[in-house]
């Protein structure tokens, strides 16, 4: 099972959106929040991989006690424990906000692979343009600028492709944050629409 850790200030379909992302792949996926110590995020995961959860999310401040595949952080907020980090597993993902949270790739372990995305030119995914709405639909052209390496180790090299938002107003430094964890985790869906 795929563990994703969500930290930072995100929409209300944030979680629905990273979801379905994973679902459209035949992922059993589900999402976990309020749970209120690492014991109720252990047990909650425990449970959740018993019964053939594929990928679970969880939004949570708990940095500490629980170990993530992949570590979201869509923004440092007013964290105090920003660099207690110690719950990411070996080999694991961070994904970082780089227009949000531009320190934290440089207090992170050594043993976990980042992810930056966001509108800036280091940011290893970013967008080259955003299309005219019509009828309800946007479409944002993604940029993988850098090399990715994902949770497996492959590697995804430079390369740009489509994505169809629908709504009016959808954050796209939030798109940006789920199409780094689709790619990161492999997932072959990452081109469907958001």
């Amino acid at each position: 099972m795929i563990c994703i850790g969500v930290f930072g200030e995100v929409s209300v379909s944030f979680g629905s959106q990273l979801a379905k992302k994973f679902s459209e792949t035949g992922r059993r996926t589900e999402i976990f929040s309020d749970l209120c110590t690492a014991l109720d995020i252990r047990r909650a995961l425990d449970d959740a991989e018993n019964t053939g959860v594929d990928t679970a999310v969880v939004f949570t401040d708990i940095l500490t006690g629980v170990y993530y595949d992949v570590v979201i952080f869509a923004s440092a907020g007013n964290r105090k424990d920003i660099s207690s980090l110690k719950g990411v597993k070996k080999g694991g993902l961070v994904i970082v906000n780089a227009d949000d949270c531009p320190v934290l790739p440089h207090i992170l372990p050594h043993d976990v692979f980042v992810i930056t995305c966001g509108m800036n030119s280091r940011s290893a995914l970013t967008f080259s343009g955003v299309g005219e709405n019509r009828n309800g639909r946007e479409r944002l052209q993604c940029c993988v600028q850098r090399r990715i390496k994902t949770l497996s180790g492959k590697y995804i090299e430079p390369q740009e492709f489509g994505v169809d938002i629908s709504g009016n107003g959808y954050p796209l430094s939030e798109v940006l944050l789920i199409m780094a964890a689709a790619l990161g985790c492999e997932n072959t869906a990452v081109l469907c629409d958001i």
